[in-house]
């Protein structure tokens, strides 16, 4: 949860940047004192698309402490997967002619996903999909089924820092492009981020896109 805590301390000035309040948010309201993840408060499922408080309440209701990712998988499901994955594959596969297919998502199929305890779908920290490897064993190759790593398909962005996207990412990176953010940011500690980046000594992608995603937004809408 907090993994990017070094790197996001050297891009905020420091009256702004305290990571200890996160750490307590999410101590008081997502974890028991012994350490282990509890039901989430109502309040957690406000965030849920539209603020459908109360579909996120019957989850909370069908789904018990011992399950709890079950309901990050939820929104995980009514978020990311809606406005994000699907919307943008649907739109790339549409601009050239090509009808895309999501078989996994047939609904009767992630109803009863849903009804399946996590145990038996996340293996460790790094492998999950297991019921749904075990049941399509005979189908799947033998490197899909012995791999423990989820394979991605990601756009070239971090190839395009440093080539075409070069100069629009330098100019959006800048303290003069947005006035507003500079009680924010530390625009020296984000350059020397950039430059690590665009020189390959680190990878920092999600932090820089995000950078420049905030300073558009800023600058068309407050």
């Amino acid at each position: 949860m907090f993994q990017k805590e070094k790197e996001i301390a050297k891009i905020l000035n420091k009256d702004i940047n305290r990571p200890q309040i996160t750490k307590q948010f999410f101590q008081d309201n997502y974890f028991n004192s012994d350490g282990r993840i509890r039901t989430a408060p109502d309040s957690a499922f406000g965030a849920v698309k539209g603020g459908r408080v109360s579909e996120a309440q019957r989850a909370k209701e069908r789904f018990s402490d011992a399950d709890y990712e079950k309901l990050f998988m939820l929104t995980d499901l009514k978020t990311w997967l809606v406005d994000e994955s699907l919307m943008r594959t649907d739109k790339m596969t549409m601009a050239h002619g090509l009808e895309q297919r999501v078989p996994v998502l047939d609904h009767q199929l992630v109803e009863l996903a849903m009804k399946i305890p996590s145990e038996y779908k996340i293996k460790s920290r790094k492998e999950g999909k297991a019921i749904f490897k075990e049941a399509m064993k005979e189908y799947l190759p033998k490197h899909v089924l012995e791999s423990a790593h989820k394979k991605v398909w990601l756009t070239p962005m971090s190839g395009w820092l440093r080539t075409d996207l070069n100069e629009f990412a330098k100019s959006i990176l800048n303290p003069n492009f947005c006035p507003e953010t500079k009680e924010h940011f530390d625009f020296e500690g984000i350059n020397r981020m950039f430059i690590d980046h665009v020189e390959r000594k680190k990878y920092n992608l999600n932090l820089i896109w995000a950078l420049i995603t905030f300073q558009i937004w800023v600058k068309n809408y407050l």
